[in-house]
């Protein structure tokens, strides 16, 4: 019936924070000539362990950054591979796209109109290695923390993604906002609850990017 509870499985949950030591570069807009030395809102990785045993569990990590590689990925699914016998097609990596996030190695290396510092370079190479880590520590937190618990699954609309590229006769025409245009305004929610109904976690997926911030701000925000 459409008011039976969804069925029973086992469920984890894990927050890890992965706000770069300062200073580093940014990633997000390549105006950007110098490193930040700022904090406005700190950044987190966050992690669903979802099923056990027969069920085979799933683990999606969301990371509030810019991008992430395919080292990465890679390099965190293999190791959940070792620790936890997580097998690579039930692990998923995303990330919000944060424009005032640390730079990493491997994603948007070319994006600014100058080379960097040797330093720079470093710093950068230094947090990724760091952030790799916490992230395989938040996925395998997760698989920990599984208690019994229920999934529910909705999809809604949000009427904010706009289509911002014209296109006049198949070519590009410049930036705007155009409502007509194409967009994607699903809007897909996993609800995570324990056996007493309270909620454990949110999981929710919208295509917008979202900028609301810009290059002249030179500091870290999720």
């Amino acid at each position: 019936t459409a008011n039976a509870a969804p069925p029973q499985t086992v469920v984890g949950t894990a927050k890890i924070d992965i706000t770069p030591d300062l200073p580093i570069r940014l990633a997000g807009y390549g105006s950007r000539q110098t490193e930040t030395d700022r904090i406005e809102r700190r950044l987190y990785a966050r992690a669903l362990a979802i099923g056990a045993g027969d069920q085979k569990p799933v683990v999606v990590l969301t990371v509030e950054l810019i991008g992430i590689s395919e080292e990465i990925s890679n390099t965190v699914a293999a190791a959940l591979q070792a620790s936890h016998g997580l097998d690579r097609e039930r692990f998923a990596l995303c990330t919000t796209h944060v424009h005032n996030g640390p730079m990493i190695r491997g994603v948007l290396p070319f994006m600014f109109s100058q080379d960097l510092s040797a330093a720079e370079v470093a710093r950068a190479a230094t947090y990724t290695d760091s952030l790799r880590d916490k992230l395989v520590q938040a996925g395998a937190a997760a698989l920990a923390d599984r208690k019994p618990g229920r999934l529910a699954w909705a999809e809604g609309k949000a009427s904010f993604a706009t289509q911002r590229r014209k296109i006049v006769d198949g070519k590009f025409a410049g930036f705007g906002l155009f409502p007509e245009g194409l967009a994607d305004r699903a809007l897909p929610i996993l609800r995570v609850t324990d056996e007493r109904g309270e909620i454990r976690a949110v999981f929710m997926s919208y295509a917008c990017h979202s900028t609301t911030l810009n290059g002249t701000d030179n500091f870290v925000h999720s």
